[in-house]
């Protein structure tokens, strides 16, 4: 049987979740979680850069599965039923040649900021670590995870002097450009996706009586992974705030929003200050990965 690889196109969407579903359990996710997402994931972009969906047929028949945006790999998969056959390398080659097509010197497996499934490859999956180390790949990075139960959440507690009040339309703009220029744009990405929900996944904390710029922290969940309900970004802005437990309160009001929803338990995904996050909620679980990459040819 022949593999060819071509660009994936939207009416190969269902089969190309049909792919992802069967390799979710690789990821740690359950295949109706990565079929939510597939689109997402195949086709959207990312903070500045446009995404190139590939995919892998074994004959007529799509197999494989790939997305490249920028210098990231965001997501490849082949079906379990057609492996050894030559698709995943296939894939992977035409992710590199359409990379350093688009100026990337260097391929990076799946931590994108702003979309990505997972931030790399789960610690425990050896074989697709071997499969990337086999053509070139090598770790440079390892990113950390959090599983949070939501029942598990103290209510919040709001320092005395401000608020924190859902966000309006209106401050998309100000509250983004503000997170762009004092964290980055893949936050800003992510947050301004939280804003397009119904309602608003954002949290601000601001001045009591006063819900206007400036902005002294926010909390998002359902930006990125919005189907699954993934907590984040969360930060405080201004300086002066931080250190009187404002931090904690925009995170547990976004949770206690999040559980609203049903939802019992939420991923962190690719945690910076753990210590604090084991203190504001309740932690029940843990995901590593590692990310490998490689130079290309210019």
């Amino acid at each position: 049987m022949r593999v060819s690889v071509n660009m994936l196109r939207q009416d190969e969407l269902a089969a190309a979740k049909a792919v992802l579903a069967a390799t979710a359990p690789g990821l740690g996710l359950s295949a109706p979680e990565v079929a939510l997402v597939a689109e997402e994931k195949l086709f959207g972009p990312g903070p500045g850069a446009p995404t190139q969906a590939l995919a892998a047929h074994l004959d007529q028949t799509l197999v494989g599965v790939a997305a490249i945006s920028a210098r990231w790999l965001r997501v490849i998969a082949v079906h379990p039923r057609a492996r050894q056959r030559g698709a995943g390398t296939a894939l992977l080659k035409a992710a590199e040649a359409a990379a350093a097509s688009a100026g990337a010197s260097t391929l990076r497996t799946g931590d994108q900021p702003g979309n990505y499934l997972v931030p790399g490859i789960p610690a425990a999956d050896g074989a697709t670590a071997r499969f990337f180390a086999g053509r070139g790949f090598a770790p440079v990075a390892t990113h950390e995870s959090l599983l949070a139960d939501l029942s598990a959440a103290p209510a919040p507690v709001i320092p005395a002097g401000h608020a924190i009040t859902r966000a309006l339309p209106g401050h998309r703009e100000p509250l983004c450009a503000a997170i762009a220029a004092t964290f980055s744009p893949a936050w800003a990405f992510e947050v301004a996706a939280a804003f397009a929900a119904h309602p608003v996944t954002v949290f601000i904390a601001h001045g009591e009586g006063a819900a206007a710029p400036p902005f002294f922290g926010f909390a998002a969940h359902s930006g990125h992974n919005r189907a699954l309900g993934h907590f984040g970004p969360a930060a405080i802005l201004d300086p002066a705030a931080a250190g009187a437990g404002l931090g904690t309160a925009l995170v547990r009001t976004a949770l206690a929003d999040l559980a609203a929803t049903g939802r019992r338990r939420t991923v962190i995904p690719w945690i910076g200050p753990r210590r604090f996050y084991a203190r504001a909620v309740g932690i029940v679980g843990q995901q590593r990965y590692i990310v490998m990459a490689k130079s290309l040819p210019p």
